[in-house]
């Protein structure tokens, strides 16, 4: 699992009320293929592959929220 250091600074600041269920999708989405990278976009995580972004993470309010 390659993880992006920035992202994980932002999480690691974060005071999200679910924190903890971010960084299980955050670890689904990073074993799931090792073609994955990650990056921070509109203050929130988003998943590439082959060059495309493929996976926009929303952590407003208190839910999260993936589309592609």
């Amino acid at each position: 699992m390659k993880q992006n250091s920035e992202i994980t600074q932002f999480l690691d600041s974060s005071i999200h009320p679910v924190k903890e269920e971010i960084e299980l999708m955050r670890s689904i989405i990073l074993e799931a293929n090792k073609g994955f990278g990650e990056n921070i976009k509109w203050n929130g995580p988003i998943y590439t592959f082959a060059g495309a972004e493929r996976i926009s993470m929303r952590t407003e309010a208190d839910s999260v929220d993936l589309s592609t």
